[in-house]
């Protein structure tokens, strides 16, 4: 245990027996060699601690009459009073990381900026049952962590979802990296967001001024339930207005549809197939390369999300800042203002970065 966590340890203590009723007051709090020995600590750290109680004006000391309680703070003040003053942010993270929307640059991000402020991060994986999941929030309550961080991938968002009510009335501050599924009963958190749909729009308006005057969107119906399927569909039609926009009413995925995409996109050089996801994209470029069909040539393709899993095709897409959004969640939690009564006061869209690769004729941005 470093000296800080004993400092905290030595001040959660206090306050939770100030608050307890242990100490009115008027009561003196034991002498700082007393509380060294009851803490197994040097009186150096329980000086800390102490001044941080006299900083917030729970306690004052005085000649002869030591260290006296002048002040009562009530659980929520204690509460946050412990928050503000931990050093310690929990960090759940995804047991299967697909490293799309987050990576180790994400978390060096983060803990460079905390580092700042003296904080330190524990990381933690996302529990595939209720009850371990409800035992990390009990300690991170119990801890006063300053803070509990959430970055799940596509596995966890049910998970979480059903889960929701575990963090309803959790004394620590919740922030979530938000991927743009469907963690609607999660819009309580404070949150960092993936802007789908200003990516599409951005795509769409990059499109039509490179030239393009239609839009074929392959796959558009396999993922039709996600919130950033329909968010990229809309985004990409507000961008490319004024143009065609087409999706095929052939099953997803299905040879016949993507044979037609190709077609389509061979008889028509003004023409950019754009699927919503880098697996469809994927299928698509498999059926070229059966029909010897070089893409960026005889044939133009985008997509979205940078996916490690489809690196070899070469896909002219849209990235996650990785680095960015952990600097990002950094200076959330060092926000205060996240610590008021569970209010989200921080919920940010963070964009994407083009990223051009053979898939698509070189873009002018």
């Amino acid at each position: 245990m470093t000296a800080e966590d004993k400092k905290h340890a030595i001040f959660r203590a206090l306050v939770e027996e100030i608050v307890s009723g242990k100490f009115q007051i008027g009561s003196r709090l034991p002498t700082d060699r007393e509380l060294a020995a009851r803490f197994g600590t040097s009186r150096i750290n329980v000086f800390r601690a102490l001044e941080q109680l006299k900083q917030q004006g729970i306690i004052i000391s005085r000649k002869r009459a030591g260290t006296v309680v002048v002040a009562m703070p009530d659980a929520g003040e204690s509460q946050q009073l412990l928050n503000d003053s931990s050093r310690v942010v929990y960090c759940l993270k995804s047991a299967t990381p697909h490293f799309i929307h987050w990576n180790d640059r994400t978390f060096a991000a983060m803990e460079e900026r905390l580092s700042g402020a003296g904080l330190r991060v524990h990381y933690l994986t996302i529990p595939g049952r209720r009850e371990d999941l409800q035992k990390i929030i009990e300690e991170s309550m119990r801890t006063g962590a300053a803070g509990l961080t959430i970055f799940p991938d596509s596995e966890d968002s049910d998970f979480l979802n059903f889960n929701s009510d575990l963090l309803i009335d959790v004394s620590t501050p919740i922030f979530m990296l938000n991927r743009g599924n469907d963690v609607s009963r999660l819009d309580f958190a404070n949150s960092v967001n993936m802007d789908n749909m200003g990516d599409a729009i951005r795509m769409g308006v990059l499109l039509r001024k490179n030239g393009f005057k239609r839009m074929l969107i392959p796959g558009a119906n396999v993922y039709s339930s996600c919130i950033w399927h329909k968010n990229r569909i809309t985004g990409l039609e507000l961008g490319f207005q004024g143009a065609e926009t087409t999706r095929p009413e052939y099953p997803a995925h299905n040879r016949f549809e993507m044979e037609f995409c190709l077609d389509r996109a061979l008889a028509d050089k003004e023409l950019i197939l754009a699927p919503l996801h880098p697996m469809s994209a994927a299928e698509l470029m498999d059926t070229a390369e059966k029909r010897g069909l070089v893409p960026g040539s005889d044939f133009n393709l985008v997509t979205f999300d940078d996916d490690p899993a489809f690196a070899a095709y070469n896909f002219t897409t849209t990235r996650v800042r990785h680095a960015e959004v952990g600097d990002l969640m950094g200076k959330m939690l060092l926000d205060t203002r996240s610590r008021q009564d569970g209010t989200v006061w921080n919920s940010m869209r963070i964009a994407g970065e083009l990223i051009q690769r053979t898939s698509c004729r070189k873009l002018k941005e």
